[in-house]
């Protein structure tokens, strides 16, 4: 990550991150599976803050991820934000004993996560310290 300090009270940062490819891929998602998949990803990101005063922090920053192929990488994954890779409108698979009971009672089959997408966010927001 690249910080740069603009004024007293503005500063910003930039970053780029990459995730290699894994040796394989077990094909559970929309991947053809198998040896050496296409499934790393880059991740750029910037962001400014601006300092009102020692205890307030206002902030504006921009993610993407940028997936290949057989790569489904998201945003928010950690908590900051609703992931988006994985949802669709697939029943989510569950244990339901009364339901189809020859199939081990499980209802559903989602969510189906979709490899190879670009996903973008914008966050914006403060800071306060008390």
């Amino acid at each position: 990550m690249l910080t740069q300090v603009l004024t007293e009270k503005d500063v910003v940062s930039a970053g780029w991150a990459h995730a290699g490819s894994t040796p394989g891929d077990p094909g559970t998602h929309n991947t053809p599976g198998g040896p050496n998949p296409d499934n790393q990803a880059n991740i750029y990101t910037i962001a400014w803050k601006h300092a009102i005063d020692p205890s307030l922090t206002f902030y504006a920053a921009y993610a993407m991820t940028n997936s290949h192929p057989d790569a489904h990488y998201d945003l928010g994954a950690g908590g900051h934000a609703n992931t988006t890779d994985c949802h669709d409108a697939s029943q989510q698979a569950a244990f339901d004993p009364t339901a189809n009971r020859g199939a081990g009672g499980v209802t559903g089959d989602g969510p189906h996560c979709f490899a190879g997408g670009k996903v973008q966010g914008v966050s914006i927001g403060d800071n306060c310290r008390f």
